[in-house]
């Protein structure tokens, strides 16, 4: 199955993104806010005038702002073995945003320049581009993909057994949970939990999505072929 591009991957992960790890030479903590990715590729946070990270780069000696790393994980929606699809680490400095840039009362904008991204996924890292980053796209999915995870599972647990069948006995065989783990625009991974391991298997879409409202007919027809192959009684 094709797989987003590491700077779609970045975009997605910080699209959905609620929280991040901050460090900077006199501050380290987990800021809650939703991080915004402008057209330059800068990163830009929103935070409470009192936030310790706004006190934090108030008080910074260089113009510039302070030297900064900020890290994001893209968690699995559904409880799962390794939960933790990736990380995203983003090198830079922080400083307040232009004046000409209006933030709600109480409240300050913060601008984070970007430097260097890396993107940590199964367990390797891989350098991303800010140029490439800056003319990404977020995933059409990325926004609904944990509720459509939920739904799939909590609701339709029947399907989901369905659309593993089509793995094999050998890929199945012993296994203790099957769960969805992920869901994008060229199609949806299970994750097979075994007793001491686990396999995460990709199931394409006929063809790629290209907004939410097509992934009901692209995940039916997804459907429909595992119930022709496996289930060859059944009708529509």
């Amino acid at each position: 199955m094709a797989t987003q591009a590491p700077a779609e991957r970045v975009r997605s992960i910080l699209a959905v993104a609620t929280s991040m790890l901050v460090r900077t030479a006199d501050y380290r903590g987990t800021t809650f806010a939703r991080p915004l990715a402008d057209g330059a590729g800068d990163i830009l946070l929103n935070l409470p005038d009192d936030d310790p990270l706004t006190l934090a780069v108030r008080t910074a000696s260089s113009p510039a702002g302070a030297r900064a790393a900020l890290e994001c994980a893209d968690v699995a929606p559904l409880a799962s073995r390794d939960r933790v699809r990736a990380r995203v680490t983003v090198h830079g400095s922080v400083a307040e945003a232009p004046f000409d840039i209006v933030d709600p009362p109480g409240t300050t904008l913060l601008r984070f320049a970007t430097e260097r991204i890396i993107l940590t996924e199964d367990g390797a890292e891989q350098p991303v581009l800010v140029t490439d980053f800056a003319t990404a796209s977020p995933d059409p999915l990325a926004r609904i993909e944990a509720d459509f995870l939920a739904h799939l599972a909590n609701t339709h647990p029947a399907v989901v057994h369905q659309l593993a069948a089509r793995l094999g006995n050998h890929t199945l065989h012993s296994a203790q949970r099957i769960q969805p783990l992920r869901v994008d625009r060229y199609g949806l991974v299970l994750r097979i939990e075994h007793r001491d391991d686990h396999t995460d298997v990709a199931l394409p879409f006929a063809q790629p999505v290209t907004c939410p409202a097509q992934l009901t007919d692209a995940f039916r027809r997804l459907l429909d072929t595992t119930r022709r192959c496996h289930f060859p009684n059944h009708k529509r």
